[in-house]
């Protein structure tokens, strides 16, 4: 061995070095893209909030304290967070016309982040819309781009839960068609919606008749859906 080649040593060391600048470079790349990054997502929100309330010209981020929905403005211009903070909308004359959900679960590949719209009065889900989803191109991605399937979130019924059928024999207000070759994911969407409305439905109603139920905790969260184990096949 020649005596002027490095030892290994020295280059684990020259790689260690390396490395640890690569790294110490993207931190400061993601730190300083931070704020651009979650301005970008807070404006998301705000557009999908109005999107899946159809008839809101003004909301306010609630939050539940003592059994009670009150106004929290620290969650305003922030990332959803769901299962603690819902979004109450109102129309150009100041009247409520229900809240804005988002909420989170399992997908077939990875965690589906979505937001919707839910009439207290009418008991209806009014709109819904995939924030966050890394489903399977072709396939599970259709729940954010098949117009026929987002249909079903127009006016669906909650109760007594939202429930799948196969496309084109839904017959009931609390049905959603699932988009064949994406049955899981179609199945993934009406979970979270479900395990959401576990969450929030009482206390909405709660608020919707001024508290008459008041010192009534919010139901406790559902607990996460088991991971989904494949995508189904056209």
């Amino acid at each position: 061995m020649s005596s002027t080649e490095p030892s290994s040593v020295r280059l684990a060391g020259t790689l260690g070095v390396a490395g640890l600048i690569s790294g110490l470079v993207l931190v400061a790349i993601y730190l300083g893209t931070l704020p651009m990054i979650q301005a970008n997502q807070a404006e998301a929100l705000k557009a999908a909030i109005f999107r899946v309330l159809p008839g809101t010209a003004s909301f306010e981020a609630m939050r539940v304290q003592d059994g009670q929905l009150a106004p929290d403005p620290s969650a305003e211009g922030k990332p959803p967070a769901p299962g603690e903070i819902v979004y109450a909308g109102k129309n150009k004359d100041g009247q409520p016309v229900g809240y804005a959900i988002p909420a989170e679960g399992n997908g077939f590949m990875d965690n589906i982040g979505l937001i919707f719209g839910f009439d207290d009065k009418r008991k209806v889900i009014v709109g819904m819309e995939v924030l966050e989803s890394r489903e399977t191109p072709g396939l599970g991605d259709k729940i954010i781009l098949d117009d026929y399937f987002l249909s079903n979130f127009k006016k669906l019924a909650v109760n007594p839960t939202i429930v799948a059928v196969k496309k084109g024999e839904k017959t009931e207000a609390n049905q959603v068609d699932t988009i064949t070759g994406a049955t899981i994911s179609s199945k993934a969407v009406i979970s979270i919606l479900n395990n959401a409305m576990k969450i929030w439905q009482q206390t909405l109603l709660t608020a919707a008749t001024g508290g008459a139920k008041s010192g009534a905790e919010a139901p406790a969260p559902a607990p996460p859906a088991a991971p989904l184990a494949r995508e189904a096949t056209p």
